[in-house]
C-alpha cells in the first residue's frame, strides 16, 4: 500500500473552486483517513451552505435535501470518533443532530435563531476544525490508511456515505 499524502489546503481550494456540485471522489488506500474524512466534511459542509441558501427559493424539495445533508454530516462525524478527538467530535455530531431535528420539525421561527444564533459560531468552530495543522484533534491512530480504516469501521456500514466511500476506493485499488 503506497503513501498518498496531500495538502489539505490545496484540496479545499479546489473544492472551492468546484463549488457545491456533485463529483466522484477517487481515494486511495494509502491516504490518510484523517485527510479523507476532512475533505468529505468540508464537501457535505458546502452542500449544506447551498441547501441553505436554497431554503427560501425551493420551498417543495428544499428541507428534504437539507436533512440528507445534515445526515451525512451526523454519519461522517458518527465514523470519524476512532479517528479524531472524541469529545470534540461528538460535541459537533450533537450539534448536528438538533439542527437536523430542528429542520425534521418544519419549525421555521427555531431553523431561524439556530441559523442566526448557533449556526455561525459552529462554522467558526469547523474553520478550526478543517484548517488547524497540528495533531490536536487527532487520536493516536488518527493517520492509518485509509484502506485500514475502511476494513477496520465501514465493512459492515450501509449508509450512502460509507457506499460512497468504500465504492471509491474500491474502484481505485493500490497496485
Amino acid at each position: 500500500m503506497k503513501n498518498c499524502d496531500f495538502n489539505l489546503i490545496d484540496v479545499y481550494k479546489r473544492c472551492d473552486k468546484l463549488g457545491a456540485r456533485q463529483f466522484d471522489f477517487v481515494l486511495q488506500g494509502g491516504m490518510s483517513t484523517q485527510k479523507v474524512l476532512k475533505v468529505l466534511l468540508y464537501r457535505e459542509i458546502q452542500f449544506l451552505e447551498l441547501r441553505l441558501a436554497k431554503l427560501h427559493q425551493e420551498k417543495v424539495n428544499a428541507l428534504k435535501k437539507l436533512t440528507k445533508t445534515l445526515q451525512n454530516i451526523i454519519y461522517l462525524f458518527h465514523i470519524s470518533k476512532d479517528v479524531f478527538d472524541s469529545t470534540i467530535i461528538e460535541s459537533y455530531e450533537e450539534r448536528f443532530v438538533i439542527f437536523e431535528t430542528i429542520v425534521q420539525m418544519k419549525e421555521t421561527t427555531a431553523l431561524s435563531d439556530f441559523l442566526q444564533i448557533h449556526y455561525p459560531a459552529l462554522l467558526f468552530d469547523l474553520h478550526f476544525f478543517f484548517y488547524e495543522p497540528s495533531a490536536f484533534y487527532l487520536e493516536n491512530s488518527g493517520e492509518k490508511p485509509l484502506r485500514i480504516f475502511v476494513k477496520k469501521h465501514l465493512h459492515k456500514e450501509y449508509f450512502r456515505m460509507a457506499k460512497k466511500i468504500k465504492k471509491s476506493l474500491i474502484e481505485n485499488r493500490d497496485t
